[in-house]
Formats: C-alpha cells, structure tokens, sequence
C-alpha cells in the first residue's frame, strides 16, 4: 500500500522544466557537426560504399530538422547539388533523398522526388518488402 501511495504521489509531481536555450544550443552544436560531417571526404574508406548508400541524404534530412537555416552553408548546398545529381542506385538512398528533398523544399524538387517514388515502386519486392536496390 505504501509503494502506491508512493507512485501516485510521483505521479502528481511536475515534470521538471526544460531549458529551451539549452536545447536549442545543443541542435545548433548538432547542426555544425552535421555540417563538418558533411564536409569529410570519404574517398578511401573501407566502408565509403556503404556510407555513400544514404550518408549524405541522411544529414541533410536531419539538418533539415534542426530549425536552422543551413542553405546557405557551402557544405549543404555543395552536397546537395551532388544529391540531385547522383544516380540513385540504393532503396535507403532513394527513400533518403525523398525525406530530405520533401523537407527542404518538395515543390522546387518535385521531379527529383518522382525519380526517387519510381525508383522505390519498381525495387519493391513481391512479398511487399524492399530489396537493396538496383539501378533500373
């Protein structure tokens, strides 16, 4: 009884206050790093095949979210133009550049996401799941 009468009262606290002007400092630090990421080259890794089958698609979505203007930083946009360039040979790079084509600006990059939407319709599997992707 006295392990209830404890919980509840847990329960009833108020949560603790957050920090806004922490959290904000902390995404903008998570952005910059993004961006230096970014601006690593990753010719000569052993694994840079695997990294190149979303890597950059995947920062720029998630630089997308930081409520940061990042467009103007000559990593986003380098890297971006490359983006819109690259043959789209993987499903997690083509889902990828889809999320962060749509959260940048889907109007401006609606033919790119169409080439991506195609490409994931015809490397979907016929039990409904998706294969790694092969260029089609």
């Amino acid at each position: 009884m006295t392990a209830l009468i404890l919980a509840l009262g847990l329960c009833l606290q108020d949560p603790p206050t957050v920090d806004m002007k922490k959290v904000d400092r902390a995404v903008e630090r998570g952005g910059q790093f993004l961006l230096f990421e970014l601006s690593r080259p990753v010719a000569g890794n052993k694994f840079a095949e695997m990294l190149l089958m979303g890597r950059d698609e995947l920062i720029l979505y998630a630089l997308a979210h930081t409520g940061v203007d990042y467009s103007n930083q000559r990593a986003f946009g380098g890297v971006l133009e490359e983006v819109l360039k690259k043959e789209i040979k993987y499903t997690y790079q083509a889902a990828l550049t889809a999320l962060a084509l749509e959260s940048i600006d889907k109007v401006k990059y609606q033919a790119r996401l169409a080439q991506c939407a195609q490409f994931l319709v015809d490397n979907q599997c016929v039990n409904g799941q998706w294969s790694y992707g092969k260029p089609v």
